[in-house]
């Protein structure tokens, strides 16, 4: 197991829910806030999402319902400005149906239980990284159900299923 880092650790290995993570961990414009969130728990504490996200005391069916006040915490714990993470967010408004930016939609036009990936962007991803985990990151594209095929290397998406609920984000 890695050594934790160094930025906002606690003496006991924790994540101290009021600092600010450092080193800052940029969200990229086309991943999900739960990629970015999962980037930032494998980096600042080599571990998984749900641990990390109690220590930020942050809800993580909050963050993964798209709900602004988890999502805003998120950003403020991290030194990362909102918009670009708020305009990827798909918030749950009810009577299964989200929404993304304007644009209303039902639950089936997600990938729901399925994870969705490209395994060509995310071995582009972790190519030449110090921590390849804390570099790979979900599109939002594939959370996408009519999308099936990456826009970037144009093979079929592959679909990675649980079956059940689990905390593993």
């Amino acid at each position: 197991k890695r050594k934790l880092r160094p930025g906002g650790l606690a003496g006991n290995g924790k994540v101290d829910p009021m600092t600010v993570l450092f080193p800052k961990i940029p969200f990229i414009a086309d991943e999900t806030p739960i990629s970015w969130a999962a980037r930032q728990a494998s980096f600042h504490t080599g571990g998984r999402l749900v641990p990390f996200l109690n220590d930020l005391q942050i809800s993580a069916v909050d963050l993964v319902r798209g709900m602004p006040e988890a999502v805003l915490r998120l950003c403020d714990r991290a030194g990362q400005d909102p918009g670009p993470v708020v305009r990827n967010s798909i918030t749950s408004i009810g009577g299964r149906r989200f929404k993304l930016r304007d644009q209303e939609f039902s639950a089936e036009f997600t990938t729901g239980l399925v994870t969705r990936i490209c395994p060509l962007c995310l071995r582009n991803d972790q190519a030449g990284q110090r921590y390849p985990s804390a570099a790979m990151r979900h599109r939002l594209v594939w959370n996408h159900s009519p999308v099936r095929t990456c826009p970037d290397h144009g093979i079929a998406l592959c679909d990675l299923r649980t079956h059940k609920w689990d905390d593993k984000f």
